[in-house]
């Protein structure tokens, strides 16, 4: 608590790294008044105040708590669906942090023999969620840009309705991208905020 409390003014746009204990998914962590808590999330609290309600989430504007960034000026509350919506954005707009070439993609694919996912990820400083994108082939790339799928409400609005007029595998066509991705909105796995 001390060293989030010397670190609450920091000025610095870069991302300030929690040097103590992480997660096994890369957050900070830490141990106060008996209980174990998220470095992050301590931090946002004594920047912006208490969350809002029990369903915010301490928001990384950055994209980068999964490698201990505590920068109070990265943080603010979240619902989770919009945190992850934001997450999904900066991904989708290119995210200068998490640009990947095509020989990037290239080389990634060659060390799935040698390295775990996790050890690739540190390599690229990149998520694992990403590398395991590419490993699934759910990762497109062109030119210089990372390209992810990513559908419009209006879109979604629109394979929804047709279900049961045209099989999975054509709306799939239709749209360029894999079945599952289809399946995956249409039993509500992604895309749960379009109504």
């Amino acid at each position: 608590m001390a060293w989030l409390l010397a670190h609450l003014d920091y000025r610095y746009d870069d991302c300030l790294k929690w040097p103590f204990s992480r997660d096994s998914h890369g957050y900070g962590q830490l141990g106060h008044e008996g209980k174990v808590f998220k470095a992050h999330r301590k931090m946002c609290e004594m920047k912006n105040g208490p969350a809002p309600s029990p369903d915010h989430e301490a928001a990384h504007s950055c994209n980068r708590g999964h490698q201990g960034c505590i920068n109070p000026n990265h943080l603010s509350w979240k619902t989770r669906s919009a945190n992850q919506q934001d997450r999904t954005d900066a991904y989708n707009l290119g995210c200068p942090r998490h640009k990947l070439t095509e020989e990037d993609v290239t080389k990634i694919r060659a060390l799935f023999a040698t390295e775990t996912s996790a050890d690739i990820a540190r390599r690229y400083d990149v998520t694992p969620g990403l590398i395991s994108k590419i490993k699934n082939g759910k990762l497109r790339t062109e030119g210089r840009k990372r390209i992810f799928v990513k559908f419009s409400d209006d879109q979604v609005r629109i394979i929804r309705s047709m279900f049961g007029e045209k099989p999975v595998r054509e709306i799939a066509i239709d749209f360029g991208v894999k079945p599952t991705v289809i399946e995956k909105i249409r039993y509500g796995q992604s895309y749960k905020y379009v109504t």
